[in-house]
Parts: C-alpha cells; structure tokens; sequence
C-alpha cells in the first residue's frame, strides 16, 4: 500500500461499500465536508424482494475523519 502525499500516489483500490458480493451498488457520490470528513453515499438493493411490484433501493452513507486509520471503514 502507497502512502497518500499530496495526490502524488495513491493506494491500492479497496470497496468502500459493504454490499453483499450478488448486489451491485450505485449512484455513488463522494464529497468532503467543512468538518474535514470524507463522506460517500450509494444505493443497493440489497434488500429488495423480487416478488413485488416495486424496486426498493437503500441508501447508505459513509464517512470518515481524517484521522481515520482504516480505509475501508
């Protein structure tokens, strides 16, 4: 794993989100807040029932603080 310095290199990829391994996740969105956090949103469908009529889709929010020791938190 790189060390982050000033956007010169960058860290292996790892998934931030904790969709199950048969559910895709989307629409993600990535903003950094006034407070200094890192904060990424996406939807799944981890808990839609095929059997109706309706796609029920969650809507997860993540964040982490700067001093945050593990990426995938």
């Amino acid at each position: 794993m790189h060390t982050l310095r000033r956007g010169v290199t960058w860290s292996a990829p790892i998934k931030a989100n904790k969709t199950p391994v048969d559910q895709p996740a989307f629409v993600p969105a990535l903003a950094v807040m006034a407070d200094g956090r890192a904060v990424r949103s996406y939807y799944d469908l981890r808990n839609n029932n095929p059997t109706e009529d309706a796609i029920l889709a969650d809507h997860w929010l993540i964040t982490c603080h700067a001093d945050c020791s593990d990426a995938a938190s």
